[in-house]
């Protein structure tokens, strides 16, 4: 079991295209038994009564979200989005 601390970061992938795709900037078509990707930003000011919502369009069968260090979401399923509060 990998950590985001340990992941060598070596390529940059347009999203929400998929390593294998030419428009990724990768077009790499060999086996990929796991795709690491990582975005940085800030959550938006928020009051204690407000919630910040994270929302991703798409995931392809299997995913851990981590955000600062920790795991926050788990996600199975082919293509499907979901949000995490």
């Amino acid at each position: 079991f990998q950590k985001p601390e340990e992941v060598v970061w070596d390529r940059k992938i347009v999203v929400p295209f998929s390593p294998e795709a030419p428009l990724s900037g990768i077009g790499d078509t060999g086996f990929h038994p796991v795709c690491w990707y990582r975005r940085f930003f800030e959550a938006p000011p928020h009051g204690e009564d407000e919630r910040v919502v994270l929302h991703f369009g798409a995931i392809d069968y299997k995913a851990t979200i981590w955000i600062n260090g920790q795991i926050v979401a788990s996600h199975e399923g082919g293509y499907t989005p979901i949000h995490i509060e």
